[in-house]
């Protein structure tokens, strides 16, 4: 799964900056969308993994939801100042 790929990058790239990319569908899946808890758990894993950001790919599909789920995970993984 996502979690394992980004883990997977991160060895075989070494120490480096990494950019995960996110999608909410893809050619594959259409018309059905990810789950924003899915969306959610693959921005944590990609921090988890050494990732310095990601990016969302199918800006149409995106919905108050996917935006408050980001928001959410981004929030979750900054350290308390």
């Amino acid at each position: 799964g996502f979690r394992a790929d980004a883990a997977k990058t991160r060895e075989l790239l070494g120490d480096c900056d990494m950019v995960t990319g996110l999608a909410v569908s893809w050619s594959g899946m259409s018309p059905r969308l990810q789950k924003t808890t899915t969306v959610a758990a693959e921005i944590r894993a990609s921090s988890e993994a050494g990732a310095k950001g990601f990016a969302v790919y199918h800006l149409a599909y995106f919905t108050d939801e996917y935006f408050a789920a980001i928001r959410e995970a981004i929030t979750a993984n900054k350290p308390a100042e």
